[in-house]
């Protein structure tokens, strides 16, 4: 008798590990294979590619019990023209699975050939709740000259992107958008990507209509020079001698001339 209840308890046990073991498998999303290539179906596993190249990521995911989406990214690790780490959020894309499968992220070069430098994929895979269950990513470099032939009418590897223009009484100040007669100071602040190493950001104050000046005055421009470790700009301007005339301003920031995102404020008695 001890010995079938030992045999029944150590077959209880074990049958007990087994079904928990099983559970968890199931229960567990989770991307099983991250490959870059230079094919869609990623036979050709590759890191290293030429300016006029396609680019594939492709993942598979398991043990996937219901939808899930994926998450994909791209982004300018160490590119000539960009900040260091800079996403390309104009590539950002997701895919959608009910179950176990595989997704294939695409990249198509610009015209002009992708800039030579370092990018970074990396994909995360969500569940319904918003809850990420698994990341993984890489990187691929690319060497050589893109075709400068068409370069004058190709579409850039990336348009610049500016944030929304925060304004402060002082450098390190609390963003605020409404001024005092009395402010001695009034900073503008902007972060963007895909801005060309050389590249001139100008910025432009303008009195929009405002108190005894006549609408649509240009009070000052400045400019700043991109350089390869610069992803934000900031402009300054100085109180009039008899104080900021109440009013609506505008700051008119553009890259080589050509606008790109305009910030408001106004002043206030």
């Amino acid at each position: 008798m001890n010995i079938a209840r030992r045999i029944a308890a150590a077959a209880f046990l074990l049958l007990t590990a087994a079904l928990a073991g099983c559970n968890f498998s199931f229960s567990t999303a989770h991307i099983t294979d991250f490959t870059i290539a230079k094919d869609e179906a990623a036979q050709q596993p590759a890191n290293a590619f030429v300016p006029s190249a396609r680019v594939y990521a492709k993942v598979v995911v398991a043990n996937v019990p219901g939808k899930v989406t994926l998450k994909w990214r791209l982004s300018a690790e160490k590119v000539a023209g960009f900040a260091e780490h800079t996403p390309l959020p104009e590539a950002d894309t997701t895919f959608e699975l009910n179950g176990d499968g595989n997704s294939t992220y695409t990249l198509k070069p610009p015209k002009t050939g992708w800039p030579a430098g370092t990018y970074g994929v990396s994909v995360s895979m969500v569940d319904d709740s918003g809850n990420e269950k698994d990341k993984r990513s890489g990187t691929f470099t690319v060497a050589g000259e893109a075709n400068a032939a068409n370069a004058s009418a190709a579409t850039p590897a990336a348009a610049p992107v500016f944030s929304d223009v925060e304004f402060a009484d002082s450098k390190e100040g609390d963003a605020a958008d409404t001024f005092a007669t009395d402010t001695a100071k009034i900073y503008a602040r902007t972060a963007f990507h895909g801005v060309p190493n050389g590249a001139t950001v100008s910025a432009t104050w303008i009195a929009e209509k405002a108190s005894g000046v006549a609408p649509e005055t240009k009070i000052v421009t400045s400019d700043v020079v991109v350089s390869d470790d610069k992803n934000v700009v900031d402009f300054t301007i100085t109180r009039p001698d008899k104080g900021w005339p109440p009013g609506a301003y505008r700051v008119d920031i553009t890259v080589d001339g050509k606008p790109a995102i305009v910030g408001r404020f106004a002043i206030e008695d």
